[in-house]
């Protein structure tokens, strides 16, 4: 077997720490040569365990230092790890307590260098904790799928937001990318970043739930596309988003990745806002991702035997929750429809075969309501 063989290839590493689908070959997964970038992008937990192993290493070393000495650190045993794994965490944390000292030349020197060490220690571990907690960061709600609908006659592509905080925003701003797989003249395959057109992609307060809208024009990258073209182009929705925090006084800033599965055609966001008697405006987070079929699908539901009683319910709506499973495009699902006629007031039960760019089996429910 040859040497080359024998070499482990590079493992490849997602590319965020969200998983946008992309990957790199030939990083390090620990880059140790940017430590402060590495001590910045841990998770608090993995920044925890970093700084307690730190800690412990250096205790460590300075202990097996201490050992090399028996006689070199007063009232320890000669010989005993414990003795002088105590005292060495003693020095690092600059305190005495009188009962163990360094007594020889050797034990000066090694509890100076370890007093200069716990020194810098304490005030790098202080410098990154007020770094993390410094750090501004947004906390914005997104829609778990992103919607297609009818605007004005015109099919649009809708993400909807909100802020997660109490506190105010301003000077919001929203840009959309996709990324898409194209094909050159010469059959070659490359992926390239469209700026998609927002029609109000600024703010200048962002305090209710924000709908962004994309139509989808003749101008517009994802014409012609539908959910089947931009599974097979490998589309991602990119989100970026930037605002001033009143609170914080600084600005933060964040993104969010929508894959092919998860743009939804057909569909429109339900209301997440609603007004009390003297006008008040109360957001809903939790209806940010409830999704509706739009009034078009439903008109063209009539076309299929049994359904047609729909079009005569002027007030029936079909409202999917966020967490039915995506399945792939293409798919037939079944939905047990409860109309109630809007000049008999009778109920009943009718039964729609539909393809949909959003799909669940025959078992998942869908409810209908007025």
């Amino acid at each position: 077997m040859s040497i080359i063989s024998k070499i482990r290839p590079p493992k490849r590493l997602a590319i965020g720490r969200e998983g946008s689908g992309h990957w790199k070959l030939g990083i390090p997964r620990l880059d140790l040569s940017d430590p402060y970038h590495l001590a910045i992008g841990l998770s608090w937990p993995g920044f925890v365990v970093a700084m307690i192993g730190c800690w412990l290493v250096i205790n460590l070393f300075f202990a097996l230092l201490y050992l090399l000495d028996p006689a070199g650190i007063v009232n320890t045993k000669p010989g005993s790890f414990g003795d002088v794994f105590y005292f060495s965490i003693e020095t690092l944390a600059t305190v005495g307590y009188g009962v163990m000292a360094p007594r020889s030349q050797y034990g000066h020197i090694v509890s100076s260098a370890e007093l200069v060490t716990g020194t810098a220690f304490t005030a790098i571990v202080t410098g990154l904790l007020f770094v993390r907690f410094s750090r501004p960061r947004a906390k914005i709600t997104y829609a778990g799928d992103a919607v297609v609908t009818l605007r004005n006659g015109k099919p649009a592509l809708m993400l909807r937001l909100a802020n997660g905080r109490r506190a105010v925003m301003s000077s919001a701003n929203a840009r959309l990318f996709v990324l898409l797989a194209e094909k050159t003249a010469e059959g070659g395959y490359f992926r390239r970043i469209h700026d998609l057109h927002l029609a109000q992609p600024h703010l200048p307060l962002f305090v209710m739930p924000w709908t962004l809208l994309h139509i989808i024009d003749d101008k517009s990258p994802l014409h012609g596309y539908d959910s089947a073209a931009l599974i097979a182009a490998d589309a991602k929705l990119f989100l970026t988003f930037d605002a001033h925090d009143q609170t914080l006084a600084a600005t933060v800033q964040c993104m969010q990745t929508y894959t092919a599965d998860r743009i939804r055609f057909g569909m429109h966001y339900a209301d997440a806002v609603t007004f009390d008697d003297k006008g008040h405006a109360t957001a809903d987070l939790g209806r940010i991702g409830v999704r509706s079929l739009t009034a078009a699908t439903r008109a063209d539901y009539t076309s299929i035997p049994g359904a047609r009683a729909i079009a005569a319910t002027r007030s029936a709506r079909l409202t999917i929750p966020t967490s039915l499973p995506s399945r792939s495009t293409g798919r037939r699902f079944t939905a047990c429809l409860i109309i109630r006629s809007a000049s008999s007031g009778k109920v009943a039960l009718s039964t729609v075969v539909k393809t949909c760019g959003t799909m669940m089996s025959a078992a998942e429910r869908v409810s209908w309501r007025r």
